[in-house]
């Protein structure tokens, strides 16, 4: 139980973290194309991103893409 709170700890922290690592543009269309190809995100999630990206309030972070 120690080991899975440690490990939940670290994986909320690199989650925070996202809000740090920012994307260009061309990073951010790239990236969307690996996540759709690779099944990484369902294509349910496209129109969230779709929302953030071209609806103006889109924060070029990796947080945004959660």
């Amino acid at each position: 139980m120690k080991k899975m709170v440690v490990n939940l700890t670290k994986l909320q922290s690199w989650h925070e973290n996202l809000k740090n690592f920012s994307l260009t543009e061309w990073d951010a269309k790239i990236l969307l194309v690996e996540i759709m190809t690779n099944n990484i995100i369902p294509p349910s999630k496209f129109a969230r991103f779709s929302d953030l990206y071209f609806g103006g309030v889109y924060d070029q972070t990796l947080w945004a893409l959660r």
